[in-house]
């Protein structure tokens, strides 16, 4: 856990300590599970935005910070206007070479967010505009970038995406072999060789 047993302790204990979780709080978490999707809160995300989606940005980014999130906040940090497949690349970027487990990109309509972010290599970025749209991408389509409208959606919409977003797991099974299907497109255009 990269500081996990901290942030287990904080949120769980509501304490910290030593940097490793002791046999009577494994038997405590035994003994009461944690919930469905606890793991976002010690997961790596990195967010960023354009000018027209920096103030969506920003309360999720405080948000996820007080969950503890481990967040990276590349950018804009401003409303001057600026071209959202900057910000795009680095979070794609960021997600595709591991660095971070996901990745949260926020436009006016979160539509050139995803068409940039899709197009770098094992990125699966996914334009949401409700719950279950973004719980579908997780479930479904294992989406490893949110992209967001800041200029449609709300503040609290946004927050219960981003929270069933990254608190849903991959379901694996059929949806495996497409996702599997979607690689094998991306491996043929990497080799130059489309069909």
């Amino acid at each position: 856990m990269h500081n996990g047993a901290n942030v287990l302790r904080q949120n769980i204990f509501g304490c910290t300590g030593s940097p490793v979780i002791s046999v009577l709080e494994v038997f405590i978490l035994i003994a009461n599970p944690l919930p469905v999707g606890y793991h976002f809160l010690t997961m790596k995300v990195a967010i960023g935005s354009d000018h027209a989606g920096f103030q969506l940005k920003q309360k999720v980014l405080a948000w996820l910070r007080e969950k503890a999130c481990e967040v990276q906040d590349v950018g804009t940090h401003s409303e001057v206007r600026c071209d959202y497949p900057d910000f795009a690349k680095i979070v794609a970027e960021k997600v595709s070479r591991g660095e971070v487990e996901r990745g949260i990109l926020v436009c006016g309509s979160g539509i050139g967010m995803s068409i940039a972010a899709n197009k770098v290599v094992g990125v699966r970025a996914a334009e949401c505009v409700d719950a279950h749209t973004a719980e579908m991408s997780r479930a479904h389509n294992d989406a490893n970038v949110l992209c967001l409208g800041g200029r449609l959606i709300g503040e609290d919409v946004a927050r219960k995406m981003v929270e069933i977003w990254l608190s849903t797991p991959f379901e694996g099974g059929r949806h495996a072999v497409r996702i599997e299907k979607i690689r094998e497109i991306e491996l043929q255009y990497l080799k130059g060789t489309p069909v």
